[in-house]
């Protein structure tokens, strides 16, 4: 949401990340991103200028293990309320 809160969790986003879904809608995008708040504010940024973003990110899970994931997000309107939809994986394997 444009409040900076996530309104819906995929079952692969719990099963990778290792929380039950109500842990991951308590957190705010980016908590549980490994980069420094320096890269994080400045990604960030980018992205509400924008209003769209995609790469990779290390993200710490539940255990406090990080994993690397790659990500595509973007700006959207659904019903008339402005939001964000976000998508992210596990990397594909080098080849």
């Amino acid at each position: 949401s444009l409040q900076g809160r996530y309104l819906h969790v995929s079952d692969y986003a719990c099963e990778l990340l290792r929380y039950d879904r109500e842990e991951l809608l308590r957190f705010k995008p980016g908590q549980l991103s490994q980069r420094s708040e320096t890269e994080q504010a400045a990604k960030v940024e980018r992205f509400r200028r924008e209003g769209k973003a995609t790469g990779r990110a290390p993200v710490r899970r539940k255990d406090g293990t990080v994993i690397e994931l790659e990500y595509s997000a973007f700006r959207t309107s659904v019903g008339g309320e402005e939001g964000f939809v976000s998508v992210a994986k596990l990397p594909e394997p080098a080849r």
